[in-house]
C-alpha cells in the first residue's frame, strides 16, 4: 500500500484542513507511536487519530435510508449526506451515493469515495441486481407481469426499451422485483405505465449488500474485504 504525507493524508480523509494537521499532530500516532512531523509517511491503515484508527480509504457505507431523506448534497429537506459525521462531507474524492433512491423510498443505499467503482455498479453493462420490494395500489395483473418479465416496453419521455426483469407476486398487493438498470423513478414510471400505481417502495438489495440488521437510518462501514472486486 503506498506511503503518503500525513498532512495531506488526513486532509483526503476529512479529518483536519492540510495546514492545520501541524497543530493537530498530538492527536496522531502512526503505528501506534506519536506522530514526529506533518510530513512524515504512512498509509492508512496505520493512522490513528485520538487513539481510534482513521477510516478506511476509500470509504464505503451500507446504508438502510429511512423515509423522506433525499439523496442529495444541496435539496430542499433533510439529506442523506447529514446522516454522517462531519468529516465524512470533507472527504476527497468526494462521497457520494451509488445510484439514488426517491425521497419516499426505503432501504439499501450504498456509498463511497471510489468514483470508478461507482460508475461501474451504476452502468446497465454491469447487471448489477437491485432488489425491491413494491406494494401496488391494485393487485398486479397476471398479463402486466408477463410484459415486464419479457422486457422491451417503453416508459413515457424515454425511446429505450426496457430489459426483461424479474417479478414474483409475494401478498396480494405485493410483488418483488429484480432490475438490472436504474432509471428515473423506473419501478414507479414502470407501474403507472400498466395503470398501477406505487404506494410504498423498499429496495431488499443492491448487489450483494442488503441491509438485515440495520434499523432505518443506521448504517455500518464495509470492511475491505467485502467490497473487493466491485
Amino acid at each position: 500500500m503506498p506511503k503518503e504525507r500525513l498532512d495531506k493524508m488526513l486532509s483526503n480523509l476529512g479529518y483536519c484542513s492540510r495546514s492545520d494537521v501541524r497543530r493537530q499532530l498530538h492527536r496522531v500516532k502512526v503505528a501506534g507511536q506519536p506522530a514526529l512531523k506533518s510530513d512524515q509517511k504512512a498509509d492508512w491503515t496505520e493512522i490513528s487519530w485520538d487513539d481510534e484508527p482513521v477510516d478506511p480509504d476509500p470509504l464505503w457505507i451500507l446504508l438502510h435510508k429511512p423515509e423522506g431523506v433525499t439523496c442529495s448534497h444541496k435539496d430542499v429537506g433533510k439529506l442523506v449526506f447529514e446522516m454522517f459525521p462531519q468529516r465524512y462531507l470533507m472527504r476527497k474524492p468526494a462521497l457520494s451515493c451509488v445510484g439514488r433512491l426517491d425521497k419516499d423510498t426505503t432501504g439499501a443505499l450504498l456509498l463511497t469515495t471510489d468514483g470508478p467503482a461507482l460508475h461501474r455498479l451504476t452502468s446497465p453493462k454491469s447487471l448489477v441486481d437491485k432488489v425491491y420490494r413494491v406494494l401496488l395500489a391494485e393487485p398486479p395483473n397476471p398479463a402486466h407481469l408477463e410484459q415486464i418479465r419479457q422486457g422491451g416496453g417503453l416508459l413515457e419521455d424515454d425511446d429505450k426499451p426496457l430489459l426483461p426483469c424479474q417479478v414474483e407476486v409475494v401478498g396480494e398487493r405485493q410483488v418483488e422485483m429484480i432490475l438490472h438498470e436504474g432509471r428515473y423513478h423506473q419501478v414507479k414510471r414502470m407501474w403507472l405505465a400498466l395503470g398501477n400505481a406505487v404506494e410504498a417502495l423498499h429496495r431488499v438489495r443492491f448487489s450483494r449488500f442488503d441491509v438485515k440488521g440495520l434499523a432505518e437510518g443506521e448504517y455500518r462501514l464495509l470492511r475491505q474485504e467485502e467490497v473487493s472486486g466491485l
